[in-house]
């Protein structure tokens, strides 16, 4: 099994010489979309890459997520989009099995506090900190968001970027409700997300967005856009809150509803909690070894044949 066509030259000379063996590429992302959304972010005057990146980070990865699905004797996709541009362009067979929520944060999730106890206030962000992932929105939005609620408390973890490095994103004035977490364990993550009440997720690209599953799990309100799971999986005002991409305005109006709305803001919590109680560990690793096992089959067959 490869990620993103990383063994295509692997592939391709398996492929040439008939082998027994599943070549399974696992496409985590399509490099396609993630450059797409990386190139709207610059020409925006959000992020500056060197030519040299644009290179390594666009057209080669892009180029070997089609050759990688286009060897393989199987390609497996997170979400509908990535499926449906892969199909159009004459890639078969393909499979689509979304992730499943780490059993720790399953089995923490039995003893969260409930939304409807949290203080609506406590916002987070959680995970990589670039373009793709609408970051460069969360700024203005706070700041929207604290004319509105002054009270509100922003919470960044899981960046892996120093403090003094993303505080240069807010104003000075923002500085006292903000609070930065480079880095943290499994165990800082979850009691993290039990204090936490709304999650901010303003991605412009994913393949799942795994960050939205998690928080989902662990009780909270999550705000964010059309693209992986939030396009896939989850219904506006029932399971998330779903705004434009690339809009700071829509991502404040929609964190600052469910401040105020706090029935609406629990029921959403408590539906994507429920949502995501369907993504499992045990279903994930049955639809793996059914899919495996269905086209191993099928290339033993295809083989027999090409060799009777």
């Amino acid at each position: 099994m490869a990620s993103n066509g990383m063994l295509y030259p692997l592939f391709r000379k398996l492929k040439r010489k008939k082998a027994a063996a599943l070549l399974v590429n696992h496409v985590h992302g399509l490099s396609f979309f993630d450059y797409q959304a990386t190139v709207t972010e610059r020409m925006r005057g959000n992020t500056s890459k060197t030519c040299v990146h644009r290179w390594v980070t666009g057209a080669l990865p892009t180029r070997w997520d089609a050759l990688g699905s286009r060897v393989a004797d199987l390609t497996i996709v997170q979400n509908d989009r990535d499926f449906d541009f892969l199909a159009g362009h004459g890639v078969d067979p393909i499979v689509k099995i979304p992730l499943a929520v780490h059993p720790g944060i399953s089995e923490a999730a039995r003893s969260i506090s409930a939304p409807s106890t949290r203080n609506p206030l406590r916002l987070l962000w959680f995970g990589s900190w670039v373009a793709r992932k609408g970051a460069y929105y969360l700024p203005r939005a706070f700041e929207l968001i604290v004319d509105r609620c002054p009270d509100a408390h922003l919470t960044i973890g899981g960046t892996g970027l120093p403090e003094e490095r993303l505080r240069k994103y807010f104003k000075p004035s923002l500085w006292p409700r903000i609070n930065i977490l480079p880095r943290i364990s499994v165990e800082e993550q979850i009691a993290l997300f039990d204090r936490s009440s709304i999650f901010l997720f303003p991605s412009i690209s994913e393949g799942f967005g795994y960050a939205i599953l998690e928080a989902m799990s662990l009780g909270l309100a999550v705000v964010t856009t059309q693209t992986g799971m939030g396009s896939d999986y989850l219904r506006d005002g029932e399971t998330a809150s779903i705004v434009p991409f690339g809009s700071s305005l829509h991502l404040a109006n929609a964190a600052v509803r469910l401040i105020e709305d706090s029935r609406l803001r629990s029921s959403i919590a408590r539906k994507g909690q429920a949502l995501s109680g369907e993504f499992t560990i045990k279903r994930f690793t049955e639809e793996y070894a059914t899919t495996l096992e269905q086209h191993r089959v099928r290339k033993m067959q295809m083989l027999a044949g090409i060799h009777s």
